[in-house]
């Protein structure tokens, strides 16, 4: 990968305009896509993928491999004589990943890109602007509707409690409702995960002796829950109001939970109809599990430019800053699965 430190070189107009990473990599992005088009006279076949985190920039050729006398668009296809010289295993109707040296471009390029880029900030300051104020929007209505600033007790807002308790910790392995008490928690159907929880402490994190939970299981991997506490905080027994209100309670929890949710959503960190390809999804479940690019290009019989460039491409729909991100992002939209 070629360094041309962008971090450093771009990094006056990013902070002095609080432009946001992902923002700054689709910038940068369009800026070398001109460069490809003056001297190729097209990007459709490349792709430009920078990591923000190093500071590098990548810029990947896709050719596809051609019988010798059926080569008629050589920005788009190789000869399979010519694709063999650079790894002997290539077949025909493969696609051939070269790097792109970006020094090839020119000092001269490179400043004008730089140029552009200064150009293209000045153009997004009214945006930076509107994004400021515009997640503020709501904040009456949470104060003035729900209440959830009134004075009083709330024990909600320590964050310690979701970390150690046992209640949103079991809210985590299960989807459906149940009730619980320094017993354990009581479920509709068995679920070993909640008998392996320890509720010993529960009136100290419960404010009673018993409870009911409905967990929320919403997109991107985000999970809410609530609590339905008897008027008798001394009652240990839920069972029967659990088999009658049960089910009610969990659909209308859900219900106004994830309404609330996708009302209050002001900023939008995955890309709208992000689709992984089935080979960008198992570079990044290899990924999840710790594997490295060539453990993954032994598993799969890839070679480590292949599976490099698609973890980076993957990174690249998910709008990921770096490979952690991507992994992350792909299990909030489910590709990952439990494995994972």
């Amino acid at each position: 990968m070629a360094s041309i430190n962008l971090i450093e070189a771009f990094a006056e107009f990013k902070d002095a305009e609080n432009i946001d990473r992902p923002t700054m990599m689709k910038v940068v992005e369009d800026v070398f896509k001109t460069l490809l088009r003056k001297k190729y006279g097209s990007d459709e076949n490349f792709d430009v993928i920078v990591n923000a985190e190093k500071g590098d920039l990548e810029i990947i050729r896709r050719r596809e491999i051609r019988p010798d006398d059926d080569v008629d668009n050589p920005l788009a296809e190789v000869s399979y004589s010519d694709a063999i010289k650079i790894e002997p295993d290539f077949e025909i109707g493969e696609e051939l990943l070269e790097e792109v040296n970006i020094y090839d471009f020119g000092r001269r390029a490179i400043l004008a890109a730089k140029q552009t880029l200064a150009s293209r900030i000045n153009d997004l300051k009214k945006n930076v602007l509107v994004k400021k104020y515009s997640d503020r929007i709501g904040e009456i209505i949470n104060a003035d509707i729900f209440g959830w600033t009134a004075d009083g007790e709330r024990w909600w807002e320590d964050r310690h409690l979701a970390l150690c308790s046992p209640l949103p910790r079991a809210c985590r392995y299960e989807s459906e409702p149940f009730w619980c008490n320094a017993r354990g928690a009581f479920t509709a159907s068995r679920n070993k995960y909640l008998e392996d929880l320890n509720f010993s402490d529960f009136d100290r994190f419960a404010f009673a002796r018993s409870t009911m939970l409905i967990p929320v299981h919403l997109s991107f991997g985000q999970i809410a829950a609530a609590n339905f506490t008897p008027v008798d905080r001394t009652c240990e027994d839920l069972s029967d109001l659990f088999d009658e209100h049960g089910d009610y309670l969990g659909a209308i929890t859900r219900r106004f939970i994830s309404s609330y949710v996708n009302t209050m959503r002001s900023q939008q960190w995955i890309p709208s109809d992000c689709s992984l390809t089935k080979r960008e999804v198992e570079c990044l479940r290899w990924a999840a599990i710790g594997k490295t690019d060539k453990e993954i290009s032994l598993i799969l019989t890839l070679s480590h430019a292949t599976v490099r460039y698609h973890v980076q491409r993957a990174g690249e729909k998910l709008n990921a800053v770096n490979r952690s991100q991507a992994v992350f992002k792909a299990g909030q939209l489910g590709y990952l699965g439990a494995a994972a």
